[in-house]
């Protein structure tokens, strides 16, 4: 869920997000970003969106920076509690929210 090669990414409050050059080797820009932007809700998911899920943590478990994805989207998402979406790491945003509770990151 990573934007164009050479675009700028900004963090939620508009700046630029430094320490980014790792997204270059990521695997999903090869892939249409809606296939990382799941809607976790309650209730069952449609068996197209759950195939949608299974094909992006297939392509996040083969790529060599998913250690680094996953701390950019514990970064941007602290303080977000259980308001995280998409598919990062290889991880829905329940899963991630799960991480952050068991203390992710804390020095």
């Amino acid at each position: 869920m990573l934007k164009a090669p050479g675009s700028r990414r900004y963090g939620k409050d508009g700046t630029t997000v430094v320490g980014t050059r790792w997204m270059d080797e990521a695997l999903c820009r090869a892939y249409p970003t809606e296939m990382f932007e799941t809607q976790d809700r309650p209730g069952p998911v449609p068996p197209e969106e759950r195939a949608m899920r299974r094909d992006a943590v297939a392509v996040c478990g083969r790529c060599p920076v998913s250690a680094q994805c996953l701390d950019y989207a514990m970064r941007m998402e602290r303080g977000a509690g259980n308001n995280r979406f998409g598919i990062y790491a290889g991880l829905t945003g329940p899963q991630r929210a799960k991480i952050a509770r068991s203390g992710y990151g804390a020095a």
